[in-house]
C-alpha cells in the first residue's frame, strides 16, 4: 500500500520540478507541495498505526508487571516522537 503511495508521490515531485523548469505559477506548485505532504502525512500515520499495533500485540503477550511497564514506555516514546514531527 505505502509503495503505491509513495511511488504516486514520487510522480508528483517530478512534476513540480517540470513546473518549476517551464516556470508555472507558484499557486499551482503551492498546491502539489501541499498535497504531497499531506499523502505523506497519511502513510506516516498508518505506518504508526501498524507499529503500535504490533506493540500492544507485543504487550498482550508478556507476563511480567516490568516488561509491559517497558513496553507502555516504548509505545509512548513513540507516540510522542511522532507528534514532535507533525
Amino acid at each position: 500500500m505505502e509503495l503505491v503511495e509513495l511511488k504516486e508521490i514520487e510522480e508528483q515531485v517530478r512534476d513540480i520540478q517540470n513546473m518549476i523548469k517551464r516556470r508555472q505559477g507558484s499557486l499551482e506548485i503551492l498546491a502539489r507541495i501541499a498535497a504531497i505532504k499531506h499523502s505523506l502525512d497519511k502513510i506516516g500515520y498508518d505506518l504508526l498505526r501498524i507499529h503500535l499495533d504490533e506493540s500492544i500485540s507485543n504487550l498482550l503477550e508478556k507476563t511480567s508487571e516490568k516488561d509491559i511497564q517497558q513496553e507502555l514506555n516504548e509505545i509512548l516514546k513513540i507516540i510522542i516522537e511522532a507528534r514532535k514531527r507533525m
